[in-house]
């Protein structure tokens, strides 16, 4: 049916053609961020690309006419691997307003602890007085935090939109401790109690001193407790 040298010709064509159209999708998103420097050498190389894949259907299409179906596929399957590509790096930030009727409070609490910062606005809506929440955020943590909202409120309302500038950096979030991190803090804080209970033991020899020994020891264990509150916290 096809030789395996049109085969592999075609196969290459598809995987190139792939290649440019995701760089060239990655490309336009990030020109419209206003991301010049980095969509300058991704032109680079998209273009480069396209020209290799160009000339080499021109020259061979006319005698192997599956070419051009290898040319159209990479071209379409391009267009996804680009928007996935381009998901998954996230560049850029978002603003997100969460309109919620009760979480308000709790909410903003629990984002902040994570580092993130929220502007909480009273309102009113159609049923009744609301919180507005106005975070702005990188878009590699708009899941994280709609995880938080729903999870927090599954009745609130969100809105998402771009955001082109942002006058500051925005940290990471501090993750919330889950997993093998929730049990090994809970093993380093049972340790840490034991640690405690020991340290007092010492110190007060029991729970009674005689003379002014108690000023010294009630210091000593007060120092102790603080040192391994501190190790605690993670």
């Amino acid at each position: 049916m096809f030789d395996t040298n049109t085969l592999l010709t075609g196969v290459v064509i598809f995987l190139a053609r792939i290649c440019d159209v995701s760089l060239g999708t990655v490309r336009t998103i990030i020109t419209v961020q206003g991301r010049s420097v980095i969509a300058f050498v991704l032109a680079i190389f998209e273009i480069l690309i396209w020209i290799a894949v160009v000339s080499t259907v021109v020259q061979k299409v006319a005698g192997q006419p599956i070419l051009a179906v290898f040319y159209a596929l990479g071209f379409a399957t391009g267009n996804i691997v680009g928007i996935a590509v381009e998901r998954k790096i996230a560049l850029g930030f978002m603003v997100l307003r969460v309109f919620t009727r009760t979480a308000g409070k709790a909410l903003s609490e629990r984002l902040r602890a994570m580092g993130q910062a929220v502007t909480v606005f009273r309102g009113e809506g159609m049923r009744g007085p609301v919180d507005e929440l106005y975070i702005a955020c990188r878009r590699r943590d708009m899941g994280k935090l709609l995880e938080i909202v729903n999870a927090e409120d599954p009745e609130s309302f969100y809105i998402t939109e771009m955001a082109r500038d942002v006058c500051r950096s925005m940290p990471p979030l501090a993750m919330e401790c889950g997993g093998w991190r929730s049990v090994f803090k809970g093993v380093q804080a049972q340790m840490t109690r034991a640690e405690g209970r020991k340290t007092h033991q010492r110190a007060f020899g029991g729970g009674s001193l005689p003379g002014t020994a108690p000023r010294i020891d009630a210091i000593s264990f007060c120092l102790s407790c603080h040192i391994f509150s501190v190790s605690d916290t993670w």
